[in-house]
């Protein structure tokens, strides 16, 4: 909706403002069948996230056990992690 606003005969017009877009961090625990199918579901939802909330979806660390197990989902190396209390105690993450 945009608003008009008028001042000595001249008129403003002032475009509705997006909300800044946010960014919710989450951590997992696991990544075998539920787990892979959860960072499946965050990330073919990302943009409906964007849209409808104004919030960007990251997955930022998953623990699992061994980290160089072959994965049926293509991840980062970077994004696992076997060490638990690291990511229980990563400030960075929003949700676990």
């Amino acid at each position: 909706m945009t608003s008009i606003y008028t001042k000595e005969h001249r008129a403003f017009i002032i475009p509705p403002t997006k909300p800044a877009l946010r960014t919710l961090r989450i951590g997992l625990f696991g990544c075998g069948v539920v787990g892979s199918g959860v960072v499946e579901i965050l990330r073919s939802k990302r943009s409906e996230f964007r849209r409808q909330f104004g919030t960007d979806v990251n997955i930022e660390k998953i623990c699992v056990r061994d980290v160089e197990k072959e994965r049926d989902i293509n991840l980062d190396n970077d994004l696992l992690t076997s060490n638990a209390e690291a990511l229980l105690n990563d400030r960075s993450i929003d949700v676990i």
